[in-house]
């Protein structure tokens, strides 16, 4: 069986954005014991804010946005030993490229920039970015909230469809999810839609369901999900549902949504609040795809900006950005409840997780 690696970027300069708390160097890849679930710091990786991340073909390359610049980064994944080897850099058009994400064939890279710059490029061969074969900017009228929340198009997740003909774009400046249609033959993105949602709400992130009949987005400023119809032929979004996501007894106007993730079994739903510094968990109805509260469990850290649940859907791992701690929870699968494990993996400014394969157990972490 082939070993199991874990790759978090991180912050690692300081600005505004980030509350001055940037301490990483990179990214940081650990190696997770099968029968102990210990893992084990094997590479630092120095890159200058690797945010986001994001598996190539088969695995076999990753690659990441580095924020507060215009570039994009490419590295070889090493099987035998989980390391990474840097393949090459590519220039967005902008200055802050802030989110992207690779079609599931790996073969397109789409980016999107701090302005609503959004990219599209090849992915040659060899796992390298290629041609940049379109740019332009989101459309759309800006949000009502102040020049510092919505001066204009803010894309913060930008996902391929589960078939990869579609990107969705959240889109924090304009209150919209924008959806456009991949022409592979043309290397562009075509629009297909343009979902308003409430003013002032700024969507941050979208995901789909394993039935690929719907699609769930979180609003950032409203602390609201949005339930939606997806139909795959066409990439449109149909709204159906709006949930708090936040405890009705939660009167503190200051929290911000920010991670949303469905189970790998398509039963369940989480999500993490900055402010109230919790997850919150959802039941998700089988027939409707309607969203229900099971209960909300504190974070064990401040600003939760992401969560992963690794693909044995057992544990969910929490990234901590301002506490600089990753902490741990195990999934209940029969009721969805999150019970936090107790154990903490000391981790700089932890922004980003992706795991190569299911974490067997927390025994040690």
């Amino acid at each position: 069986m082939e070993p199991l690696y874990v790759y978090i970027g991180t912050y690692t300069t300081e600005n505004k954005k980030n509350n001055r708390n940037a301490h990483g160097v990179g990214i940081y890849v650990y190696s997770v014991d099968r029968k102990s679930g210990k893992w084990s710091r094997l590479q630092e990786i120095p890159a200058l804010n690797p945010a986001v991340l994001a598996f190539g073909k088969e695995k076999k390359y990753i690659y990441c946005v580095n924020s507060n610049s215009g570039q994009v980064s490419s590295y070889k994944r090493v099987r035998e030993n989980g390391t990474l080897i840097p393949l090459n850099h590519a220039d967005t058009d902008g200055s802050n490229v802030m989110i992207a994400s690779v079609d599931p064939a790996g073969e397109w890279l789409v980016t999107g920039d701090h302005k609503g710059i959004i990219n599209l490029f090849r992915i040659n061969e060899d796992g390298s970015i290629g041609e940049k074969t379109q740019s332009f900017i989101l459309p759309g009228e800006k949000g009502p909230l102040n020049e510092k929340i919505q001066p204009w198009s803010r894309p913060h997740h930008v996902p391929f469809s589960p078939d990869g003909r579609f990107v969705l774009m959240a889109d924090k400046g304009l209150d919209l999810v924008h959806s456009y249609q991949l022409d592979r033959e043309r290397g562009m993105l075509i629009p297909v839609q343009a979902l308003k949602c409430h003013g002032a709400s700024c969507p941050r992130h979208v995901w789909f369901h394993p039935n690929r009949r719907w699609a769930y987005v979180n609003t950032e400023y409203t602390s609201t999900i949005i339930a939606c119809r997806y139909d795959e032929e066409s990439g449109i979004l149909e709204p159906f549902q709006v949930v708090p996501a936040l405890p009705d007894d939660y009167f503190d106007v200051k929290n911000m949504t920010s991670e949303l993730a469905v189970h790998p079994d398509g039963k369940f739903l989480y999500l993490s609040n900055r402010g109230h510094e919790s997850i919150g968990a959802f039941a998700i109805d089988q027939e409707t795809g309607r969203l229900s509260p099971i209960h909300w469990i504190p974070c064990g850290g401040k600003k939760p900006r992401f969560f992963a649940i690794e693909p044995g859907g057992n544990f969910l791992f929490c990234g901590n950005q301002s506490s600089d701690t990753i902490t741990s929870f195990t999934i209940d699968k029969e009721t969805g409840r999150l019970t936090d494990s107790g154990r903490v993996l000391e981790t700089p400014t932890p922004v980003w997780m992706l795991f190569t394969d299911a974490v067997p157990c927390l025994d040690e972490f």
